[in-house]
């Protein structure tokens, strides 16, 4: 999550990157990446919050893998509008909009919020900008629900022991299982594709892992558990997720 930190006033409002400079100021990817994600994350968190079962304190302030996750979207949703390494406050602008369009349509032309942006590029002279609408207005929103971002839902959130203290094995066999059961069986992650993810999100197995060794129908058998990591780690009392 290189350049992440989260900061409230742009987890509030992501322009106020620009706030006090030339609205043509240009800032690179990835600080605008890092502030994007740091919006989302606070758009993310209820998410994280209402799937938590236990609602702990030290469940509910776990929140490493929800800005890994919100850190990597960003990256996605920058990278479907463009590839640019850097972006004015009128291009994010243009990029917020052009999200928000594909999710609500025409209506969404009508919102005086982006009367700025009209006048903007009217005043450029950008009259691609105007004919381009009617395709981006039918254009279907991208979807980013995926088995990767349960991945990190678990990874803080799961009740009794999170991911972070799982083996990349036993977490796998833990997915195939739960995709299983809301009827996504198939893309279950294998141990290697695990470990890809963490790379691009940057996260990192607690060692040594509490969670060894997940059996398929019994849930966690005692040679797949570890006490005394499960000490190490301080994680409340568990609670069976079988």
């Amino acid at each position: 999550m290189s350049g992440f930190v989260f900061d409230p006033e742009i987890a509030r409002d992501p322009y106020f990157l620009w706030k006090g400079l030339d609205p043509m100021t240009r800032l690179s990817r990835e600080v605008v990446q890092a502030g994007l994600g740091c919006w989302l994350a606070s758009q993310l968190k209820w998410i994280w919050d209402d799937l938590t079962e236990n609602k702990t304190s030290w469940y509910t302030t776990r929140v490493v893998g929800l800005c890994a996750w919100a850190w990597y979207e960003a990256g996605l949703r920058l990278s479907s509008f463009s590839h640019q390494d850097s972006y004015t406050a009128a291009e994010f602008c243009e990029f917020h909009f052009s999200e928000e369009a594909k999710k609500h349509g025409a209506e969404e032309i009508k919102d005086p919020f982006w009367d700025e942006l009209f006048y903007f590029k009217k005043q450029m002279g950008e009259m691609g900008f105007y004919t381009h609408l009617p395709v981006l207005v039918n254009q279907a929103p991208l979807e980013f629900r995926s088995a990767m971002r349960l991945y990190a839902l678990y990874w803080d959130r799961l009740c009794g022991i999170p991911l972070e203290f799982w083996s990349g094995e036993a977490a796998a066999t833990f997915l195939a299982i739960k995709l299983k059961r809301v009827n996504r069986h198939g893309i279950a992650p294998s141990e290697e594709l695990l470990r890809k993810w963490r790379e691009r999100l940057g996260l990192v197995l607690f060692k040594p892992s509490v969670v060894t060794r997940f059996d398929r129908s019994e849930g966690i058998p005692l040679d797949g558990y570890d006490p005394e990591a499960f000490a190490l780690a301080g994680i409340p009392a568990p609670i069976s997720t079988a």
